[in-house]
């Protein structure tokens, strides 16, 4: 079950989550919320004496920060984001159309990047 929970930011605070959400293409929130969520997941690894490397291990491959997608996820970072929902964890955005395709793993999302838009 999930919460509502409200914050305010500060001025910086605001333009980071903003610029962060566009290079995503996702909303303030989302954002904030993987931010949070990473951070929280470090700081109970700290706490059970787990390491940063074991802690990564421990994550399934689509919930890793961006920085661990695969390579077409760098090369078409316009055509794709993290969409709200709890369901999907990747959307596409189809060329030449307003359409997007939306995607439970990272496998099928880059398999999908790569057909239309290629390697």
């Amino acid at each position: 079950m999930s919460k509502t929970v409200s914050f305010r930011a500060s001025e910086e605070l605001d333009d980071f989550l903003e610029q962060e959400a566009e290079r995503r293409m996702t909303t303030k929130s989302t954002v904030a919320q993987m931010l949070l969520a990473e951070r929280v997941r470090q700081l109970q690894g700290e706490r059970s004496g787990e390491t940063d490397e074991s802690s990564e291990t421990a994550q399934s491959e689509d919930d890793q920060p961006d920085q661990s997608l695969p390579e077409v996820f760098d090369q078409h970072s316009d055509h794709w984001y993290r969409p709200d929902s709890d369901k999907y964890k990747f959307a596409v955005r189809l060329p030449g159309h307003d359409e997007r395709k939306y995607y439970k793993t990272q496998d099928n999302a880059a398999k999908r990047l790569r057909d239309e838009y290629g390697e």
